[in-house]
């Protein structure tokens, strides 16, 4: 699993724009341990080992950087190690790790001055190392701890050539794909040339049939001959042009193929007041007057 995910970061992530580190304690380190073997076999994966001389085989504090006694190996030789073994003599990719107060318990605290001091002391065998971390960056207050640290390893670092130049990835110059979007475009679509004159429109308005004799009417001017029965609008009909008007007997309709339609019925032809009438039942009120006019 360790060594899938490390080699899968570094074969996936851009060229020239990650950095793969491990920071395994030191005890880890040792060469009867499966975890060196791991990042041994991968270490062209690894840009930085930082291993954590804290809580673990060594006491560079309290030893020196190449003592033992409260620790069973010297830093300096496990550093040794690590370098040699691991990255081809190459010091730069070995940070060395320290605890500032969090490791009270195993003797591995090292204040700002205390480190220092150790920094000089790895830097008379490997001026040209790693650096230094720690843990953790809540202590580090006002920089009381980074600062001394710092100005040790810039110190001794003045002649150490520059690493290998970070290989600058071009930007992409083509234009990127246009992702699909989730909205519906609001652009006006580009209307087809016209390739013939469109049928003139028709400015001629459709004229309205007559009704015929007989036929329902509201008006007169509705009718073919010009007269409209008075009376309850529902039942007037158009009437014939002369004479003592006769209502119109209603056509009987042709028969049509098809489902039968109920029948609809026609308005009754009544006369209205003051139209010339023989019996009341001509007239519109049900009322012929003495003097043959509808009532």
């Amino acid at each position: 699993f360790i060594e899938q995910v490390t080699n899968g970061l570094k074969s996936t992530l851009p060229p020239g724009q990650n950095i793969v580190t491990h920071t395994p304690m030191d005890s880890d380190m040792v060469a009867s341990s499966s975890y060196y073997q791991i990042v041994k076999n991968n270490a062209g994966s690894i840009d930085f080992l930082m291993p954590q001389y804290y809580n673990g085989i060594t006491r560079p504090v309290q030893d020196g950087i190449g003592g033992v006694g409260q620790g069973s190996v010297s830093a300096l030789s496990h550093f040794q190690n690590l370098v040699n073994n691991v990255y081809s003599g190459d010091a730069t990719k070995v940070v060395f790790g320290f605890c500032i107060s969090d490791c009270s318990l195993t003797g591995s605290n090292a204040d700002g001055n205390e480190a220092a001091t150790v920094m000089t002391d790895l830097a008379t065998t490997y001026p040209c190392n790693g650096g230094a971390f720690f843990w953790v960056a809540l202590h580090d207050s006002s920089a009381t701890w980074s600062d001394p640290v710092n100005l040790v390893i810039q110190s001794s670092s003045e002649n150490c050539p520059d690493g290998p130049a970070q290989t600058n990835v071009p930007f992409p110059t083509s234009a990127p794909t246009k992702a699909p979007s989730l909205y519906p475009s609001t652009e006006m679509p580009t209307a087809s040339p016209m390739t013939s004159n469109p049928p003139p429109y028709n400015t001629h308005a459709p004229s309205l049939a007559l009704a015929g004799i007989g036929e329902p009417c509201n008006q007169p001017p509705d009718c073919t001959s010009g007269l409209c029965s008075g009376g309850n609008p529902s039942r007037r009909v158009c009437l014939e042009n002369g004479s003592g008007p006769t209502p119109t007997e209603q056509p009987v309709p042709e028969p049509v193929e098809g489902p039968v339609q109920p029948p609809v019925s026609q308005p009754t032809a009544c006369f209205g007041r003051g139209t010339p009438c023989n019996d009341g039942s001509q007239c519109c009120l049900g009322v012929c007057k003495g003097n043959g006019v509808c009532k």
